[in-house]
């Protein structure tokens, strides 16, 4: 085999990601919150954007021009970057007059910023508590620092060994004072595993004697992996003793200080609606807080007067060529040649800005036709969910839309990442609404949500001293006309969080 150097030319065809083409796909992407987020950051680096209060906020139509409608492409990342005489009135809307920069025709309107409501922390609830204890000074630190120590479920993140060494003091006091934080409310706080968070709330119970304190303290991971028998046995007592201690403890609190360092709840807000009018369902945006762009005309005066300018100088620069041509000296730099590079910058700088407005503009506007359309497609798809409901979901894939709306598959896997639908059988995430199918014994398919449905219906209907195991479950659903096999039923099981039919059975 020779070993050598040598050149080849070889033809490949790749797609090249733009800034502008990345742009596009990245807005595509973001849900309405998150647009409104980056128009707002857009309209402070772009002074040829502005929010165009005029404009009424109304769906697209789905049948839009050509030019519109077309996906994203290499070819349209540039908007007329060859083109240097652009027709500027195009870009202005005549009839809306500026004074001084200021809006003359504007609204006044007084906007107040949102304020969160604040409430106190797991550590300020706990600290408050141990101030009205009856502490000395030594013991009041200590604990003060334990507190501090809690992770947001409210255990003692580090070993009680290392407190001490902290603080400098012997394990003996450390654990006095945790002792005093765990008679804090609630109960179970400043536990340093699970098997004592549970103890603690017995003994505040006055359970610390009972059988359920024994099961905890001696028999946890036997308890966890539900083998009462053996339990039962060790403890000789009966399985049901065992099955009504498990209830007992089930009302128990595993993660006492997470109802203290709970997070502000986080509201979805739907970026499309599905209205029923006239037994016609109908898509609209809910893109009430994403706004409505236009171009400024604060601008227009400048690149109407540098056009002038243009044609002036080119109207007069025959002769000057002809002098520089002759050999005569250029002139020297004048206040008159500073003004004119001045302006030509001035010039540039705006020319930039507005192309990049320009595609924002149409980025957007595509964006909202974009979301229609891949909603109509999903709506005549799923039009048995909203007419029955869950039930009758069907088998549908992000494929199926992509050749409905003459899309790219991964055009519609952008338009239903992490966006909400409000439909009059409540609020979905677009994905609800797209799964893999089932066949059945008539030949159709059925989607897998159904499949999980009525898996959940099954177990939940069940003998709980005999449970359904997965084979019984499949051979249920065969008899229904549902072909699954049991190990789709146990992947179906483990995806909603069902315990195996062992882990099921009670006493």
């Amino acid at each position: 085999m020779e070993l050598g150097l040598r050149l080849s030319q070889k033809q490949t065809l790749k797609l090249v990601m733009t800034p502008r083409l990345q742009q596009a796909l990245k807005l595509l992407q973001m849900p309405s919150l998150e647009l409104s987020a980056h128009i707002e950051q857009e309209l402070l680096t772009n002074p040829l954007l502005e929010i165009d209060e005029t404009a009424e906020a109304s769906t697209p139509e789905p049948e839009a021009p050509e030019s519109s409608e077309r996906e994203v492409s290499p070819d349209d990342t540039e908007l007329d970057s060859g083109r240097n005489d652009l027709d500027w009135s195009e870009y202005f809307d005549d009839g809306f007059a500026y004074a001084d920069g200021g809006r003359a025709e504007r609204e006044e309107t007084e906007f107040f910023e949102r304020v969160p409501v604040g409430h106190a922390t797991l550590a300020d609830n706990l600290t408050e508590q141990l101030h009205l204890l009856d502490l000395d000074e030594e013991t009041m630190r200590v604990a003060e620092y334990l507190i501090g120590c809690l992770d947001d479920q409210g255990f003692l993140a580090i070993p009680l060994e290392e407190v001490a060494d902290e603080l400098a003091i012997d394990v003996e006091a450390a654990l006095r004072a945790l002792r005093r934080v765990q008679e804090l409310e609630p109960p179970g706080i400043g536990a340093r595993n699970l098997p004592e968070c549970l103890l603690i709330q017995l003994r505040q119970r006055g359970e610390a004697a009972g059988l359920a304190a024994a099961v905890v303290e001696h028999h946890f991971e036997a308890f966890k992996q539900k083998h009462y028998q053996e339990i039962a046995k060790a403890l000789k007592v009966e399985a049901s003793d065992i099955q009504e201690v498990a209830h007992e403890i089930a009302t128990l609190n595993p993660r006492p200080g997470a109802q203290l360092a709970r997070e502000d709840a986080r509201y979805v807000v739907p970026d499309l609606v599905v209205d029923k009018i006239d037994d016609q369902y109908v898509v609209s945006l809910a893109d009430g807080s994403v706004p409505r762009l236009r171009v400024s005309r604060q601008y227009r005066d400048i690149l109407r007067s540098s056009a002038r300018n243009g044609e002036a100088e080119s109207a007069s620069g025959g002769t000057t060529g002809g002098a520089t041509a002759a050999g005569e000296a250029a002139p020297a730099a004048s206040p008159a040649n500073a003004r004119a590079a001045a302006k030509e910058e001035e010039v540039k700088f705006v020319t930039e800005k507005l192309k990049s407005a320009n595609w924002l503009i149409q980025t957007i506007e595509q964006r909202r036709r974009t979301m229609v359309k891949v909603m109509e497609a999903i709506v005549e798809s799923q039009i048995d969910f909203f007419e029955s409901g869950p039930q009758a979901l069907k088998p549908l894939t992000l494929q199926d839309v992509a050749e409905r709306i003459g899309m790219h598959e991964s055009t519609v896997s952008r338009v239903t990442t992490s966006k909400y639908v409000q439909t009059p059988r409540g609020l979905f995430p677009l994905k609800y609404f797209f799964s893999s199918g089932l066949d059945t014994e008539s030949g159709e398919s059925v989607s897998s949500k159904m499949a999980m449905g009525r898996i959940r219906e099954l177990i939940e209907k069940e003998d709980r001293k005999k449970p359904l195991s997965d084979q019984k479950i499949a051979e249920l659903l065969r008899k229904e006309g549902l072909i699954v096999a049991r190990r789709t039923v146990a992947k179906y099981r483990e995806r909603m969080g069902i315990l195996s039919a062992r882990l099921r059975k009670e006493f």
